[in-house]
């Protein structure tokens, strides 16, 4: 009895369900809920009509294997379909290459760098990029004109349309002082690794306002010799501090010198 009227309520919730099971994961997991639990009511009645009638036990078991059996596809594709969100992968029929190339060949876009794309909920794909645009974009006022366009490529250029995007937008002038600097902190980190093996270097910070190639190290409070711009040859006698200038401008590298 029991069995039955767990049927008739699972019967009602899966109708009920039914015009929205696809909407998003939730609405699927809670339908195949209630299918699975429809079908175990099923399963129970049909058992126990058969050990009823003919005495077989077994047809609870087989019951429950084959109930399983049609359970299993539906839960694997389910959950094979939320990972894809949980790790963030790619939307399936978006190519990054082709969103770049696309981005590329907007006016005023110079580079596009830290593409992501990745699916947030059911059907809700979204972008995320550094755009490099032109130094005048921001001078001449129209850096939210070049960002509405990138947004409006994305939108609708594509096999899957992203409404959603976030796109940072960079001036090529900062880009370069950017890479500039990080290059500057490595050789200078391979060069003191070679010449002094003693010596490990904790770097704090970077700014950016150089435009030269001459380096000097200035050191602070560490003993410091042959440091001019013909050798640069540096010796760090103690722990103490420096800073890197380009061509008497002060770009701002600095950290510490400490033996290891």
């Amino acid at each position: 009895m029991f069995g039955v009227v767990g049927l008739v309520v699972n019967i009602i919730a899966i109708v009920v369900l039914s015009a929205n099971r696809g909407a998003n994961f939730n609405m699927r997991a809670a339908f195949l809920e209630v299918l699975n639990d429809a079908l175990g009511s099923l399963g129970v009645i049909a058992a126990a009509i058969i050990i009823w009638t003919t005495g077989f036990q077994q047809a609870d078991a087989i019951a429950g294997l084959f109930i399983a059996a049609l359970i299993a596809p539906r839960a694997f594709l389910l959950m094979k379909e939320t990972a894809g969100v949980l790790m963030e992968f790619t939307p399936k029929g978006l190519d990054l290459d082709e969103v770049r190339r696309h981005i590329l060949e907007l006016e005023h876009v110079v580079a596009v760098h830290d593409l992501h794309a990745s699916t947030v909920a059911t059907g809700l794909p979204t972008i995320s990029a550094h755009v490099v645009v032109d130094d005048e974009c921001f001078t001449d006022g129209h850096a939210a004109e070049v960002l509405q366009d990138i947004q409006q490529c994305v939108a609708g250029h594509f096999p899957i349309a992203v409404p959603h995007s976030t796109f940072q937008i960079e001036t090529a002038r900062s880009v370069s002082r950017r890479r500039l600097a990080s290059g500057i902190r490595r050789w200078w980190r391979r060069r003191l690794a070679l010449q002094h093996p003693g010596v490990g270097l904790a770097w704090e910070h970077a700014a950016y306002r150089c435009r030269a190639a001459a380096v000097i190290l200035l050191p602070s409070h560490a003993s410091v010799t042959g440091s001019t711009p013909a050798n640069g040859d540096v010796v760090v006698e103690q722990p103490g501090t420096f800073s890197v200038v380009m061509n008497e401008e002060i770009l701002a590298i600095e950290g510490r010198a400490e033996p290891t």
